[in-house]
């Protein structure tokens, strides 16, 4: 008898961590993610701007696109979080390309 409570008593703390642990293991995962996207767009926008000093050039080309960038630096800036958020709940990944690919549809649609 006493075996068959002990035995009982095994399975549901197995049972118990095995719901437990893959929720631990994915919060962990999340923090992960969000501290690398919130890091990638933090570099994106030194990227930008530095890229928005085109608007003293001479060119008229290179000032437009340097407006674009300062643009751009300025959506990052205040739609950062958001973007992350976004970023984590539509499984983007890690892959540079596939963030470069959604931060810049972001900022071609806007904030809508």
């Amino acid at each position: 008898m006493g075996g068959t409570v002990f035995f009982t008593s095994i399975v549901a703390v197995a049972l118990a961590l095995m719901v437990a642990l893959p929720d631990t293991g994915h919060a962990g995962e999340i923090e992960q993610l969000t501290k690398y996207y919130t890091e990638y767009i933090s570099k994106c926008i030194c990227k930008n701007e530095s890229k928005a000093t085109l608007q003293t050039s001479r060119s008229v080309n290179l000032r437009k696109s340097g407006a674009i960038y300062e643009q751009k630096a300025v959506f990052l800036k205040n739609y950062q979080t958001v973007l992350v958020d976004e970023m984590i709940r539509e499984e983007i990944g890690t892959k540079p390309y596939k963030i470069d690919y959604y931060l810049n549809k972001r900022f071609n649609r806007g904030t809508k």
